[in-house]
């Protein structure tokens, strides 16, 4: 495969990996939880989309009283540096968002012969006004119908649920 040298296309990636390393840190400073949302369990093992969706729904309605709590805690760790006092579902959800911001953001910038390189220039805002979109506008567009896919899917609930 033949090498395209077009560095006037890479953008400085060293923001984004400054984010990154941002929520790293977040997400290791989390207390540990073993809370997970409790659900009904699937009748029997032909699990459908009927039973998908049904489980997709109580998982989201678990999460909703959460997301107050989440948001002020994002705010809080952003602006202090430190956790405030969480309880076991919140640090749950917030484990999830962090997660789920991470992996895509490794996608954001690429290591290609240890040299890291992106296409996505980062957009001209502090690095915590960005991570609070992350955390709380991208996270509820794409990370929690992610969150409620990967759930539920045949695998995950059949595993779950009869193994």
């Amino acid at each position: 495969m033949a090498e395209f040298p077009l560095p006037e296309l890479f953008c400085d990636p060293q923001p984004w990996m400054r984010l990154y390393v941002l929520l790293q840190t977040g997400l290791n400073a989390l207390p540990s939880s073993d809370w997970t949302p409790t659900v009904t369990p699937p009748s029997d093992k032909s699990i459908g989309e009927v039973e998908q969706a049904r489980i997709k729904g109580q998982l989201l309605a678990a999460y909703k009283p959460h997301i107050e709590t989440t948001s002020k805690a994002i705010f809080s760790y952003l602006r202090d540096g430190r956790w405030p006092a969480l309880q076991p579902p919140d640090i749950y959800y917030l484990k999830k968002q962090f997660c789920t911001v991470l992996d895509y953001l490794d996608g954001i910038v690429v290591r290609h012969n240890e040299q890291p390189k992106t296409i996505f220039p980062f957009p001209p805002l502090e690095l915590g006004h960005v991570a609070v979109w992350f955390l709380l506008d991208w996270w509820t567009a794409y990370g929690v119908p992610k969150y409620l896919r990967d759930l539920t899917t045949d695998e995950v609930l059949f595993h779950q649920y009869f193994s």
